[in-house]
């Protein structure tokens, strides 16, 4: 089977992935929190209320989506250095303040933090590095944005909890395909009882969820939108979605989350930022064996045979 080394790329993403302490926010967001998320991530209100932006305040604004905090900042609040400096709560709180190379303030608070972001001045009146933005909103979108700025870099990922990690995976379980299906299956649940039994990944345990389908569920790749919609997963293994690749990525793009699979029938079709394959595609390896069967065999007469599907047409 082709799984294993999936699982071990699994295994390496987790292990860099769920570092975070079991300590992290369980609890989900807040309406307030949530609206300060999209603001914080996208750079837009969910009013529909606008918010601009402008390098000083002498520039001309421009909308806020073009430099929303996470661009700089981080999805985690951690940013980069001086320039774009950890903007997470505990940092911005800090009881000892804050040192930088021109200038020194004290922590911040909500209504400094309020008059950073519009002013673009700290504590003590400094002003703030020439590349940070000058936002306008509204005082309720601050609220918001505020609101989640005391969570940004505490929300658990999807999946995860302080003592588990939900992995999700499609594979057909009845019909023509189910001795395959049953195959992968057998082999994931075995190692990642093994995972568990050494203890899991950083104290969490390995949690497997399975969209089944057989020969009645058409299409097949509605039970990957169902099994993410239903049961929030980490990340996605070794599903077996045959024809249905262009969807799958689709769909791994549209929630962001990773997908771990041995290979792909389509060729640099799919991918994007959230796919892994550990093999080359499939009509890739196609395509060595041929070559090497020209190189090696003294017989020229060559027969290719492959399924009329998606993805072979480009052998």
């Amino acid at each position: 089977m082709t799984v294993f080394r999936p699982l071990s790329a699994l295994f390496l993403l987790l292990s860099l992935a769920v570092l975070a302490p079991s300590a992290r926010a369980e609890l989900p967001l807040s309406d307030a929190e949530a609206r300060g998320k999209h603001i914080y991530t996208e750079g837009e209100s969910t009013s529909g209320r606008v918010i601009t932006a402008a390098i000083n305040l002498s520039d001309r604004p421009a909308s806020a989506s073009i430099l929303p905090c996470a661009q700089c900042h981080g999805a985690g609040g951690e940013g980069i250095g001086i320039v774009a400096p950890d903007i997470r709560w505990q940092a911005l709180t800090d009881p000892d303040g804050h040192e930088h190379e021109r200038r020194r303030h004290e922590p911040f608070d909500a209504n400094s933090l309020a008059r950073a972001i519009q002013e673009g001045v700290d504590p003590a009146g400094n002003e703030l590095d020439a590349t940070m933005p000058r936002y306008r909103m509204t005082d309720a979108d601050m609220a918001d944005l505020i609101a989640y700025l005391n969570r940004v870099g505490l929300e658990l990922d999807p999946g995860l909890s302080a003592s588990s990690i939900r992995i999700g995976t499609v594979l057909p379980t009845e019909g023509p395909l189910a001795e395959v299906g049953g195959a992968e299956l057998a082999v994931i649940a075995a190692m990642f009882a093994d995972v568990n039994m050494a203890g899991g990944i950083h104290g969490r345990k390995l949690e497997l969820v399975v969209g089944e389908y057989g020969d009645d569920d058409t299409p097949v790749f509605w039970q990957a939108q169902d099994l993410v919609a239903q049961e929030p997963v980490f990340a996605l293994l070794a599903s077996y979605m045959p024809g249905h690749e262009t969807e799958l990525s689709t769909l791994v793009a549209d929630e962001q989350i990773p997908h771990i699979g041995p290979n792909s029938l389509l060729s640099n079709e799919s991918g994007g930022q959230f796919e892994f394959y550990v093999q080359p595609t499939v009509v890739e390896q196609s395509k060595a064996l041929i070559s090497f069967a020209l190189t090696e065999s003294d017989d020229p007469r060559l027969a290719i045979v492959y399924p009329r599907i998606k993805g072979f047409d480009q052998l």
